[in-house]
């Protein structure tokens, strides 16, 4: 237990450092110098993949320009034009032949006629058969085509081919037939181009897999991870491979097909000798004495950095109240405890505050259903009006604080209809001047009830005055123009054209333009004019999104606002 406490104990840690520089000082410094050469020789290791790759890039280049060469040089070869013209001659096939074999192609040579019949063949099978490429006409035509890896036309098999029409002179127009070079990137080819312990990869431009050497240790799954990882041109390390990207760049007018060579090596068989060359340059440290000042300074600093950071962490975050800093502390001393404890701390401040702030809203969604559901049998009125006043509120340029306060006024608007008797907010009939009065004091009521809670506090605004008038005639205030608060005045507009242009029990919902002629009507006298003349402006769109959508549609539109206006930034 002591020693466990002594381990953990920051002074400890401090007069240990001192002992270990008075007794082993070249120790240390064999150390740091084994550091410093094993940095420098992985980066040796790292840039001489890079330079393989390079190397083994420009080899595909220059392998494919070859390629391309040939089937231009053996097109205009006299002996593929009489052949060409004459379908009784077929020795063409003996060139072919040997053409395969003294170029190593991994591959087939074609000579195709006018008509689309293979007349010669490296491979005897195909002679006679038909080539059906859609690509044939534009070589029949004249046209030089390089086709990048793909399903052959001729012989089923994934190859990129260079296709050459054939002529009965070098300056002739007349063309006779074609030459079809196709080559295939097998997994020898590829293997040719990494080595010993170096698996390989051809990509195209589509990020189809070409070629590959071998599969190895990789398996199908593993090569595709590798080669999302693999981006660019520089060296990375997932999973404990090396591995390097190339992009093909082609040769002089041959732009070549935007491949990518990728190329991966296991880091434990890259590394070896710098593992060998450590165990050497730990007796080099005795040279190092005069490094054990600065090695002291240097873990000192560390030491008090995390100190620092956990100072300026919380300094940070209650300034600006954002909780998304961490102190960063590996050590397992009081100062480690100390930060993990304090980021633990403020894990848990803003799990509360995320659950606090989940449950003001549900608070919220419960109170306004439960009057509307009393009322009419259904929140979705709430829905609306509040979504209403949300777009209205952002086309008059309202700020994310006020456009909360107007959610929460907008859902509990009627709120203190709960104090209210069944037999005069249910009645049927058309309500005497008693009962109106009576009715009335739901404003009051609405006041009274969320003034208990200091989250609702700012929903006053909408509850207390949204049914004032701009020119003083309504209730509970008799306030007027703009001595009415902007939330108040915002939701009126929203709480009338969503009244004209829902349906309700009582009567059918009006169109746009009879909704839009009443709210007109009432400008000056119940509505602020400039509010409604910003209204009018998204009126058309906001009736399209509300009114024909359905409860579900309109419950969707009213989360997806609240959670940009509660829930982010």
């Amino acid at each position: 237990m002591i020693l466990e406490k002594a381990r953990k104990s920051l002074v400890f840690k401090t007069a240990l450092l001192f002992l270990v520089a008075a007794i082993i000082p070249y120790v240390l410094a064999s150390l740091l110098f084994f550091n410093s050469s094993k940095k420098a020789l992985r980066g040796e290791i790292v840039n001489g993949m890079g330079n393989k790759i390079g190397i083994a890039r420009d080899s595909l280049d220059a392998k494919l320009f070859l390629l391309r060469g040939n089937s231009t040089a053996w097109a205009a070869m006299e002996v593929m034009t009489d052949t060409v013209t004459d379908d009784i001659d077929k020795r063409i096939a003996l060139v072919l032949e040997g053409l395969k074999r003294d170029y190593s192609l991994s591959g087939d040579i074609y000579v195709i006629n006018a008509r689309r019949r293979i007349v010669a063949s490296s491979k005897a099978a195909f002679i006679g058969k038909r080539a059906n490429g859609r690509w044939l006409s534009g070589v029949l035509s004249g046209e030089r085509t390089e086709l990048d890896a793909h399903t052959s036309d001729i012989d089923g098999s994934f190859v990129i081919s260079f296709c050459v029409p054939i002529r009965p002179s070098a300056i002739g127009k007349k063309i006779t037939g074609a030459l079809v070079l196709e080559y295939r990137m097998d997994e020898s080819e590829v293997a040719k181009l990494s080595g010993d312990g170096v698996f390989a990869a051809i990509l195209n431009r589509r990020g189809d897999l070409v070629a590959v050497s071998s599969k190895g240790p990789f398996g199908e799954v593993g090569i595709l991870r590798l080669i999302k990882d693999a981006r660019g041109d520089t060296v990375i390390f997932p999973s404990g491979y090396i591995v390097a990207v190339a992009e093909s760049k082609g040769l002089f007018d041959f732009k070549g097909f935007g491949w990518k060579v990728v190329m991966a090596v296991e880091e434990a068989r890259a590394f070896a000798p710098v593992k060998r060359i450590g165990r050497v340059s730990v007796g080099v440290g005795f040279l190092g004495a005069a490094l054990i000042l600065v090695l002291v300074s240097l873990v000192a600093a560390r030491t008090v950095r995390p100190l620092k950071e956990l100072s300026r962490t919380a300094d940070y975050m209650s300034r600006t109240k954002d909780l998304s800093m961490k102190v960063g502390a590996s050590s397992k001393d009081e100062i480690g405890t100390l930060a993990d404890a304090f980021n633990n701390m403020v894990e848990e401040v803003k799990t509360h505050i995320s659950n606090l702030q989940r449950a003001n809203i549900e608070l919220l969604e419960v109170l306004g259903s439960a009057i509307a559901k009393r009322d009419s049998d259904t929140s979705v009125h709430n829905y609306r009006v509040t979504v209403i006043a949300i777009r209205l509120a952002e086309a008059a340029g309202l700020g994310r604080g006020e456009i909360k306060a107007l959610i929460k006024g907008s859902f509990l608007h009627d709120v203190g209809k709960i104090g209210i008797s069944d037999n005069i907010l249910i009645k049927p009939d058309r309500l005497t001047s008693e009962e109106f009065e009576t009715m009335k004091g739901h404003v009051r009521h609405g006041i009274d009830i969320i003034s208990s809670y200091n989250w609702l506090k700012d929903a006053s605004d909408v509850v207390r005055y949204h049914h004032e008038k701009y020119d003083g005639s309504g209730y509970m205030s008799g306030m007027s123009g703009e001595d009415i608060p902007l939330n108040a005045r915002i939701f009126a507009i929203a709480d009338v054209f969503d009244a004209l242009t829902s349906l309700r029990p009582y009567k059918k919902p009006l169109c746009y333009e009879d909704a839009m002629r009443i709210l007109e009507e009432s400008s000056g006298s119940h509505f602020d004019p400039n509010l409604l003349g910003v209204f009018k402006g998204i009126a058309e769109t906001v009736y399209g999104e509300i009114v024909h959508a359905g409860d579900s549609d309109i419950e969707d539109v009213l989360k997806r606002l609240i959670n940009e206006y509660f829930y982010r930034g």
